[in-house]
């Protein structure tokens, strides 16, 4: 039969399971766009040239954050099945029937 040790807090932090999870969502749309027009002129040896630029960009930014936070009741039963490490509830008869089945349902 296995021997099991019992959870500590410093355990519990490794496992990494927290109650309040948080997911973000970042999209970025970047675009522009270039115009140039180049005129040259020559007359009788003489000439000379103008060039004209124009230049545009935009830039467009979107970011959601979804927080949710849970119950403690749903985070230590996560970490018992995931930890796989058993809980033992001792004098587990002194605890009200309802709570028990309360219990009982929560653990299956």
């Amino acid at each position: 039969m296995p021997v099991h040790k019992a959870l500590s807090l410093g355990d519990i932090d490794q496992l990494e399971f927290f109650q309040t999870v948080s997911e973000s969502n970042i999209k970025e749309d970047q675009g522009g766009s270039v115009l140039e027009t180049n005129y040259s002129a020559l007359l009788a040896g003489l000439g000379g040239s103008k060039k004209y630029s124009t230049s545009e960009g935009s830039r467009e930014s979107q970011s959601s954050i979804k927080t949710r936070t849970l119950s403690s009741k749903i985070v230590a039963i996560k970490i018992l099945m995931q930890s796989k490490i058993p809980l033992i509830v001792d004098d587990f008869h002194y605890i009200s029937r309802d709570l028990q089945a309360s219990i009982i349902r929560a653990l299956k």
